[in-house]
């Protein structure tokens, strides 16, 4: 980020300039002479930094840095009475201009990076696809992290409850994020990992068979996710995600939409 600072300056704050030379038309010039040459004139050195070159014949009287009353400049003091003889206790008519510059400073300032990774508590529903077709309700812990402002990793375990079974997958899995505007990113994630299914006990003697049956086709199973999301920060400290996942644990399809908030960390 470079932040532009205007710096109002007036030249000879600090410095003193000690010589003057009065010209014939009443013109006080106040600098410092750098060069003499008794035949021609005096070369002086203005506040403004320049030097200009003044003849003999236009000048009236030279002060040198002894005998000079002592003040701040670049002034230049223009006289309007136009009266020869030269006196330091005349104040009428008198203008005193500063000439007053502005510099262009240029700042470069550091912008703090921005958190990469967020950890949040996700919750939500849908519908399952196979085998069974009922609906469900889903809580879980979603981690990601951004490697490079666009690719990252993620870590999603859900447990789900779907009577006679309650499924838990735990995935992992490259991540695109990409930022739509400021603070608002879209992001997709494939993941892999496995899914623990459980039985669900129930007291119902006309299920006993076909749970029994099931249960013998539970267990530890091989699960996947395509998700995609919208993430938006909220400060640097939180962030708020709404998305959809197509998941599958074993013979088990879901579909859902979730919704969560996250805190947000990692530089």
């Amino acid at each position: 980020m470079l932040l532009f600072v205007n710096v109002v300056s007036t030249y000879g704050q600090v410095r003193k300039w000690p010589d003057e030379i009065r010209l014939k038309d009443g013109t006080l010039v106040i600098g410092e002479i750098v060069e003499h040459k008794p035949d021609k004139g005096y070369l002086i050195l203005l506040p403004t930094g320049e030097t200009k070159f003044y003849k003999n014949e236009d000048i009236e009287s030279v002060r040198d840095r002894e005998n000079t009353q002592e003040g701040n400049g670049p002034i230049v003091i223009n006289n309007s009475n136009n009266n020869s003889n030269y006196n330091n206790n005349v104040n009428n008519n008198i203008v005193v201009e500063h000439q007053t510059y502005i510099d262009t400073v240029v700042v470069l300032v550091k912008p703090k990076p921005d958190l990469r990774g967020y950890l949040a508590l996700v919750g939500g529903g849908g519908s399952s696809l196979s085998p069974l077709k009922k609906g469900f309700g889903m809580f879980g812990l979603d981690f990601s992290y951004l490697v490079t402002p666009y690719i990252g990793a993620g870590l999603h375990i859900a447990s789900t409850t779907q009577t006679p079974y309650s499924i838990g997958t735990y995935m992992a899995g490259p991540m695109l994020s990409f930022e739509v505007i400021r603070g608002i990113r879209v992001e997709t994630k494939t993941m892999l990992g496995m899914g623990n299914i459980n039985l669900v006990k129930t007291d119902s003697i006309e299920e006993k068979h076909s749970i029994v049956e099931e249960y013998l086709k539970t267990g530890i199973k091989f699960s996947y996710a395509v998700n995609a999301q919208v993430r938006l920060n909220l400060g640097r400290s939180w962030c708020f995600l709404f998305g959809y996942d197509l998941t599958g644990a074993g013979k088990f399809i879901k579909s859902e939409f979730y919704a969560g908030l996250g805190l947000r960390m990692f530089r």
